[in-house]
């Protein structure tokens, strides 16, 4: 058990220091970093077992590759309806940072109609993604 787990971590040290796996999306390194948390997993709770390992790492990476592609396909979406916002995936969220010139007219404290469509907009995909959290 030892032994498989070590080689896994020595596996996920590799693959996220290789090139390859920096110049990927965020859709493929979920996919990565769920197949070697799933291998980890697979191989915990199958005592080192081969097929163990696999299936963990199959299903991991599996879940990776949805949750990135979902979450990608989520800030795509954002990037559309506000053009005026930036939109960021970073690490397993998405960072929309509004542009607050446009928020408030001048020696104004009311919201601006454009600064108004803008959150509507995004709530509508946020609503579109109810498992979304902030």
């Amino acid at each position: 058990m030892k032994k498989v787990f070590i080689y896994l971590m020595a596996f996920s040290l590799f693959a996220t220091s290789c090139s390859t796996v920096k110049n990927m999306n965020k859709q493929q390194k979920g996919t990565v970093v769920g197949a070697a948390g799933g291998a980890a997993l697979g191989a915990a709770v199958s005592k080192g077992s081969v097929w163990g390992i696999l299936a963990g790492a199959v299903v991991g990476g599996l879940a990776g590759n949805l949750i990135g592609k979902k979450m990608d396909r989520q800030a795509k979406e954002l990037q559309q309806v506000i053009p005026t916002a930036e939109v960021n995936r970073v690490e397993e969220g998405i960072n929309v940072t509004f542009d607050a010139s446009l928020a408030f007219q001048i020696n104004s404290a009311e919201l601006s109609d454009t600064y108004k469509d803008e959150l509507v907009s995004a709530a509508a995909v946020f609503t579109k993604y109810p498992d979304t959290t902030s």
